[in-house]
C-alpha cells in the first residue's frame, strides 16, 4: 500500500442463480483486478443454465464455491460471509462488474484511516450487452436523510466494508428479497456508521429484462414497509425516533409510489402518492396529483410537523402487503 504495508486480505462473495449469460464477465472483472490478497467465493443456488461449467473453469482462482439450492440471495451472501476470512468484505452480484483497479482504490481508501467503516463509489449503468447507458453517482451520506427520508446514498455494487462493521451490525436480513442492502445501511447507520464516498466509478450495474430489480415491484414495496416497521415500530424504538415516525412514514409512501410508477403500475402509484400527501399534511385530490405529476413522485419530500404517528395508517398489517 502507499505506506509500505502489505495489501490486507479482502473477501468478495458473488451470489448467483442461472446467470450463465453474465457470470463469466463478472468473475473476470474480479480476478483481473490483480489484487494480491483476494479471497473470492461464489455461492450458486443450483443453476441449471450452464453457469456451473463457467464457474468450474475458474476454480483454480477461487477460494471456495458451491452450487446447491438456498434460501435466496441474502442467505447465499451470508453463507459466503460466514466462511470469509478477509479484513474487509463485500458482495458483487453475478450480473454486475467491477471497474478496473477499483479494489485497489477501495482498499487504499478504507484502510487509510481507522475512522472509516465502509467505502462506496459511483456506478456505470450498463445493458445486457455491457454497453454504457448512463452513470449514477453515489451521494454524500447523511444519517437523517437515510433513516427518515429513506434516501439511499450508497451504491451497493463496488462497496467495501471492514469485518468489524459486520461484527457490530450482523448479517443481512434473509427475509428481504430486494432491499437487503438498504436495510443493512439503515442498521449500520443506527450503529454509528463511519463512511466515505469515493467519487470514482467503482462498479458497473447491469440493467436487463431478467434482472430482479426489473420485476416484482410489489415485493420491493413490501420490503420497504418491513424496514420502516423494524426501524420505527418495534417496542424498543427510542422516543426520539418515535417522534420522527410520521415523517418517515410519509417518505416510505413516496418511495413506494415511485417504485410502482417505474413498474408502470399507475393505480398503485397514485394510491401511495395519496397516502404520502395525507401523512405529509397535504390535502390529496385528483387536481393535486395532476399538478404534481406522477413522474415527480420521487421528489415529494415535504413533511410538516404534526402529532406522533402511532396508528401505522397506510401500512399493511404485519406479514401482509397491498
Amino acid at each position: 500500500m502507499a505506506d509500505g504495508s502489505p495489501w490486507p486480505p479482502i473477501s468478495v462473495v458473488t451470489p448467483s442463480y442461472n446467470q450463465g449469460l453474465f457470470i463469466e464477465e463478472t468473475i473476470r472483472s474480479i480476478l483481473l483486478q490483480g489484487y494480491p490478497n483476494l479471497e473470492y467465493i461464489i455461492m450458486d443456488g443450483g443453476s441449471t443454465d450452464g453457469s456451473l461449467g463457467v464457474i468450474r473453469s475458474y476454480e483454480p482462482w477461487l477460494a471456495h464455491w458451491q452450487s446447491k439450492p438456498d434460501g435466496g440471495q441474502a442467505q447465499a451472501i451470508n453463507t459466503g460471509w460466514r466462511s470469509a476470512t478477509g479484513a474487509a468484505i463485500t458482495w458483487l452480484n453475478s450480473d454486475d462488474l467491477l471497474t478496473p483497479g477499483s479494489l485497489f482504490l477501495s482498499v487504499q481508501s478504507l484502510f487509510s484511516s481507522e475512522d472509516t467503516d465502509l467505502v462506496y463509489g459511483n456506478n456505470i449503468i450498463i445493458n445486457q450487452h455491457s454497453r454504457e447507458l448512463y452513470r449514477l453517482a453515489g451521494r454524500t451520506y447523511d444519517h437523517k436523510s437515510l433513516i427518515i427520508k429513506a434516501e439511499n446514498p450508497i451504491q451497493q455494487p463496488g462497496f467495501l466494508m471492514r469485518r468489524s462493521l459486520l461484527q457490530r451490525v450482523g448479517f443481512l436480513d434473509e427475509s428481504l428479497l430486494f432491499a437487503m442492502d438498504f436495510d443493512y445501511w439503515v442498521r449500520a447507520s443506527l450503529h454509528g456508521l463511519r463512511i466515505k464516498h469515493i467519487p470514482e466509478p467503482l462498479a458497473m450495474f447491469r440493467e436487463h429484462p431478467a434482472a430482479k430489480t426489473s420485476t416484482a415491484h410489489v415485493t420491493h414495496i413490501c420490503d420497504r414497509y418491513r424496514i420502516f416497521k423494524k426501524t420505527f415500530c418495534d417496542d424498543g424504538t427510542p422516543p426520539d425516533r418515535k417522534q420522527q415516525r410520521k415523517c418517515a412514514a410519509a417518505h416510505v409512501e413516496s418511495n413506494a409510489a415511485y417504485i410502482a410508477y417505474k413498474a408502470s403500475d399507475y393505480r398503485r402509484a397514485i394510491q401511495h402518492a395519496q397516502q404520502h400527501l395525507k401523512l405529509a399534511g397535504l390535502q390529496p385530490s385528483l387536481l393535486t396529483l395532476g399538478v404534481l405529476g406522477v413522474s415527480s413522485l420521487r421528489s415529494l419530500r415535504v413533511c410538516r410537523p404534526g402529532p406522533v404517528h402511532t396508528s401505522r395508517q397506510g401500512f399493511p398489517p404485519q406479514g401482509r402487503c397491498r
